[in-house]
């Protein structure tokens, strides 16, 4: 990683180098021309302005080498302190004044009648300015990469807070379907144990579905149907035919996907709050709507002992459905029925 950011790091500033003397140098030598007698561009000409672009050039890259050692842009601390700018500020214009005079000395070897008196008024404000420039643009490219790594950070607890709700609110839907199907075997094993046999089968694939759900956020509708099969056998056994489902799905719709456990869950809500008897028969429906919805109802039959809850299926449904995604459930009670609407979810490869 640290190789990666210093790679991308003198990219940059070879770029900011040739971009920062590329403006110095081009309106002065185009001053020049203009204002030329003869109006036009000499071999010396073009040598001279080279020249000066590659030493600014230079100067400018070595100045960034040296800052990034002193404000180190990349670095994890988040505040910038102000010593390091001091520091790095001083060391910036010695090291400039240090190359000034290194250059102008090397520059006069190819032109001897370069003045001293040009040498103080041209090159040093020139690599100052170029001085000024780089030790802004390394300031800058730390903010840059701070504001980036912080946001990164935040995004990162951001996602692990919302992968630690969802798993909580997973474990809260399981031992809940657990208790109650055992509760349920331990009936049926005194009754027939034929039929015990029967759900044991099918409460094993229930429970390998359920344990199994724990992994994923989400299952395809055609997997929730496949399991919802093997739990509707053993609420059927429980409550003989006085327990009725009627199930109406578009098979174009069962690759979209939903929180595991969610039909189970609307199933089980209904089971537990209302009246399933002779007298009165309990008939769940389960379709879907032509525009992505899975639509459970059943009618409200409101038990004479009411069993305590603790209201968290269907809040805890509610808050998966916001963590994958920001969609919402729709809870309705009209005409003495009571109805959840689903969102489905698209399939993974679209």
């Amino acid at each position: 990683m640290k190789q990666q950011n210093l790679r991308k790091y003198l990219i940059i500033a070879l770029l900011i180098s040739i971009a920062i003397s590329i403006l110095i140098h081009f309106p002065s030598y185009f001053d020049r021309i203009a204002y030329d007698e003869e109006n036009h561009i000499t071999s010396q000409g073009i040598f001279d302005f080279i020249f000066e672009l590659t030493i600014t050039t230079l100067v400018a890259f070595l100045l960034f080498l040296m800052n990034y050692t002193i404000l180190k842009p990349f670095k994890k601390q988040q505040d910038t302190k102000y010593f390091e700018i001091l520091i790095a500020s001083i060391l910036t214009f010695v090291l400039v004044f240090f190359l000034n005079h290194s250059f102008f000395a090397l520059k006069r070897l190819f032109i001897t009648d370069l003045s001293q008196d040009h040498f103080r008024t041209h090159y040093t404000f020139q690599n100052m300015v170029v001085g000024t420039a780089v030790l802004i643009c390394v300031i800058i490219i730390r903010l840059i990469f701070q504001k980036q790594r912080i946001e990164l950070e935040n995004e990162r607890l951001k996602t692990e807070s919302l992968q630690s709700q969802f798993d909580s609110l997973k474990n809260q839907v399981s031992p809940h379907f657990l208790f109650n199907s055992l509760n349920a075997l331990q009936t049926l094993i005194r009754e027939d144990a034929d039929i015990a046999q029967k759900y044991v089968r099918h409460l094993s694939l229930v429970l390998r579905y359920t344990l199994q759900s724990n992994e994923n956020k989400t299952v395809t509708m055609g997997e929730e149907l496949n399991f919802l099969d093997s739990y509707l056998f053993l609420i059927q056994l429980r409550f003989g035919s006085n327990f009725r489902i009627e199930m109406r799905i578009n098979d174009e719709l069962t690759l979209f996907r939903i929180p595991p456990l969610t039909l189970q869950t609307l199933v089980e809500n209904a089971v537990k709050h209302n009246e399933i008897s002779r007298k009165k028969p309990l008939t769940i429906k389960i379709e879907t709507a032509p525009d992505q919805y899975v639509v459970v109802s059943n009618p409200i039959q409101e038990k004479i002992n009411p069993e305590p809850g603790t209201e968290i299926g269907l809040s805890n449904l509610e808050k998966q459905y916001l963590l994958l995604g920001g969609k919402t459930i729709t809870i309705k009670k009209v005409n003495n029925e009571f109805t959840v609407i689903i969102p489905l979810l698209k399939p993974q490869n679209e």
